[in-house]
Parts: structure tokens; C-alpha cells; sequence
């Protein structure tokens, strides 16, 4: 029996699946770094604009880049509460009929001996 060529198809029966799990680690690559950069944006913005209004806040995104239409900034005496929303699009979840990512990003700072202090 002739068993040369065996390899050769257990290889194109392995390719895509090699491409798809490479295409998932790409776009979850994306969405963990996109959730870690507003994270660490809207920390910053916490602590540099606890005393200021919404306005300038939202300003602050804008200059990190953040789409500020999906903020929502909440003011509870000395605790301020941030809520970010975002789409992310896909770059190769289309694929399997995933065109965006939801990332939802959530801080609250609380204002103490003139020190910000993180929940």
C-alpha cells in the first residue's frame, strides 16, 4: 500500500483551522490592548481632571484619540465614576460573522487627603 501523500492532506485539512485560531489571537490581540489603553486613559483622566467639569473631560479623551459619544461621567460627592463604551472592529473576525467587538470600561475614583484612590 502506497502511503505517500497522507501527510500532504492531513496539512490542508489543518490550514485553516491554523488560519482561523492565528486570525482569533490577531483580534483578541486588538481588543485586549484597546481595553488596557482606555483603561489606563481614563485613570489618567481621573487623576489629572477630578475638579473640572464634564466638558474638559471629555476633552481629554479626545486628545488620547477616545470616542467620547459613548462616555458617561457620573459625580457622587467625592467619587467620580467614568463609564466608557466602545466598538472596535474586526480585522479578520468577519470571517466567521463577527464584524465588532464590544469593549465596556468602567472607573471609579474616589478623592481622599487630596490623594485619588481607585476602586
Amino acid at each position: 500500500m502506497n502511503k505517500h501523500g497522507q501527510t500532504l492532506i492531513l496539512f490542508v485539512i489543518l490550514i485553516p483551522i491554523i488560519l482561523l485560531l492565528l486570525a482569533f489571537v490577531v483580534d483578541l490581540g486588538l481588543v485586549i490592548t484597546n481595553k488596557i489603553k482606555t483603561e489606563e486613559v481614563t485613570k489618567q483622566v481621573i487623576k489629572d481632571a477630578y475638579l473640572l467639569d464634564d466638558n474638559k473631560i471629555l476633552e481629554l479623551f479626545q486628545k488620547n484619540k477616545i470616542n467620547t459619544s459613548n462616555i458617561n461621567i457620573y459625580h457622587e460627592g467625592n467619587k467620580l465614576k467614568i463609564v466608557v463604551k466602545q466598538e472596535i472592529k474586526s480585522i479578520f473576525g468577519g470571517i466567521v460573522g463577527i464584524k465588532k467587538y464590544k469593549i465596556n470600561v468602567s472607573v471609579t475614583g474616589i478623592i481622599e487627603n487630596d490623594k485619588v484612590n481607585f476602586l
